[in-house]
């Protein structure tokens, strides 16, 4: 589990980097696969996790490539997994201001669903998301579909009866959502 600076970017990918160096760098002392790495973020760690596995500058930055990142697992991410025009929501803007700066155009170069790009290889992707919010099942909904459209693999779970709190708090510890993100790694591990 990484905790990151909350200031302005861009700090926390610097930080997220880092661990990911980290764990490249010792992983095998304590058994495991440096090249079989997943990310996991939940909300703004969706966000995050999202964007080091669309943008493979911050991974260079550290001598690495998306060669270590097996997949990602963004969880329930928001507003921020989809176009520009989707952040101008005063609480979104508010938010983005607060930690990417004041100039609105310069967001493309934080939101995951503008780095994706033909041709460039992007780790595997499992997108989960509350069905019941339609703000976050669309923004999810856009990101995994030109994740395909640009020829990467992203599968999307909609999780029902809950809302951004409790698809964490309740559902990430259900059987049935624990068990697609178990299978969804043991998948890509083969």
């Amino acid at each position: 589990s990484v905790d990151y600076e909350l200031s302005r970017y861009p700090s926390q990918m610097n930080d997220i980097s880092n661990a990911v160096r980290w764990v490249v760098d010792n992983i095998e002392k304590f058994g495991g696969d440096k090249n079989k790495i997943f990310l996991f973020g939940y909300s703004a760690g969706a966000h995050l996790s999202s964007l080091l596995s669309t943008d493979e500058s911050y991974l260079k930055k550290k001598h690495l490539n998306f060669s270590y990142i097996k997949g990602c697992c963004a969880y329930d991410g928001g507003n921020y997994m989809r176009q520009i025009e989707y952040l101008l929501g005063d609480e979104i803007k508010y938010t983005f201001r607060n930690t990417f700066g004041e100039d609105v155009n310069s967001y493309i170069k934080v939101l995951p669903y503008y780095q994706i790009e033909r041709n460039e290889k992007v780790p595997e992707f499992l997108i989960i998301t509350e069905l019941e919010s339609e703000n976050r099942r669309e923004s999810n909904k856009a990101f995994a579909q030109r994740l395909n459209d640009y020829g990467h693999k992203a599968e999307i779970l909609y999780v029902q009866n809950c809302d951004h709190l409790s698809i964490f708090k309740e559902k990430f510890f259900d059987e049935i959502v624990k068990m697609e993100i178990i299978n969804w790694i043991n998948k890509k591990n083969i």
